[in-house]
């Protein structure tokens, strides 16, 4: 797997969050470095010019063809590849590169002055191949950026930039708006700002979450549910259950460690003491659950909390292929968090007398990376 720098424009980049996210185009000019470097599997980092952020990853998922016009009738960026968003951030939350922990990181700029230019040499052009090790730390710290959703405002020098580019527009895509576009940011399922209650895939994880602490407190245990959730998820239980929620969490760890621990979807309780913590991951970007759980290891590495990742079926193999990966390796996460599957939390529902069955059975269940 390669990790490929995709350049995107403050105006390019909010057509493409506004789009359908699944193609990003480069010049005609550009085909045979597309055709002969990027393939599929490899990943694409976007970058941010004249903000001078990363905003993106996207895997891509085809190789390279000449396609039609990307965002509007004669436009350049023809020369296509088919790709999956994994992370899109909208621009005020896209990481400045001068941002300590990146210039620090990088091997083209940890050793250059800030205010040298003599780093930009690799992001003055589209399809530039960057380390392993700087396309790793990227893919991380976007990772993180998606989850934590911290704001870089622009600073006097950004607003100038953009009111050039808005005065002085190269493509012609009268349906974006720049400065709302930025100001604004779209709704997305991938580190973005969405109504919960207009979306589909986020009702759907209510249920899931709902069917979970029915069988956590059917088995006895307390539940806890995020605040945000929780009145959500009530409504699809008994009122019978409504005792077995925990309104706040009563452990011994620090500040740091309780808030991520309440941020997991779902935990079942005895006493004060977590003994199963659930992530549930409709259609957004895996990452965030997995996160949350590496998080929680990071903080706590002697931790015995049984952890499990759950979603659909059809995300069984990506949801383990994440788990594998090095980063998360390290920390132990293949050892300590498992797989669950929609069909297989419904089988569980389903036991009979599930209120004398032991949570360990949920080992005949769970899959493992």
């Amino acid at each position: 797997m390669a990790y490929v720098l995709n350049l995107f424009s403050p105006e390019t980049w909010p057509a493409f969050l506004n789009g359908s996210r699944s193609v990003s185009g480069f010049r005609e000019r550009q085909y045979g470095i597309a055709r002969d470097r990027v393939h599929v599997g490899d990943v694409f980092l976007c970058y941010l010019t004249g903000l001078s952020r990363w905003c993106g990853v996207l895997e891509v998922t085809s190789e390279a063809y000449r396609g039609e016009s990307l965002y509007t009738e004669g436009d350049p960026y023809v020369i296509q590849f088919s790709v999956r968003p994994l992370i899109c951030l909208t621009p005020e939350l896209s990481v400045p590169i001068h941002q300590e922990d990146v210039w620090s990181t990088l091997s083209f700029t940890r050793d250059v002055e800030p205010n040298s230019s003599r780093w930009t040499g690799i992001l003055r052009g589209s399809l530039n191949l960057l380390t392993p090790q700087d396309g790793e730390f990227l893919r991380t710290r976007l990772e993180h950026q998606a989850l934590e959703q911290r704001r870089f405002p622009f600073s006097e020098r950004d607003n100038q930039r953009l009111a050039a580019l808005s005065s002085r527009r190269r493509i012609d895509i009268p349906t974006i708006p720049l400065v709302r576009t930025l100001e604004e940011p779209p709704s997305s399922e991938f580190g973005q700002v969405e109504d919960p209650e207009q979306s589909l895939p986020t009702r759907e994880s209510i249920l899931v979450q709902a069917r979970l602490a029915e069988i956590g407190a059917t088995m006895g245990f307390s539940v806890w549910i995020p605040n945000s959730d929780r009145s959500r998820v009530l409504e699809h239980l008994p009122e019978s259950m409504r005792g077995s929620f925990r309104e706040r969490l009563n452990l011994a760890y620090n500040d740091a460690t309780l808030n991520t621990i309440r941020q997991i979807d779902v935990l079942w309780l005895r006493e004060d003491e977590i003994i199963r913590a659930f992530e549930v991951e409709h259609t957004t970007a895996i990452y965030s659950g997995i996160l949350r759980m590496t998080d929680l290891l990071a903080l706590q590495s002697n931790i015995d909390i049984k952890l499990h990742i759950v979603a659909p079926d059809t995300r069984e193999r990506k949801v383990l292929e994440e788990i594998r990966r090095p980063t998360f390796r390290r920390l132990g996460l293949t050892s300590k968090c498992s797989f669950l599957s929609y069909a297989k939390i419904d089988e569980i529902l389903a036991l009979p007398n599930l209120e004398h069955t032991v949570h360990s059975v949920l080992s005949n269940y769970e899959v493992w990376a």
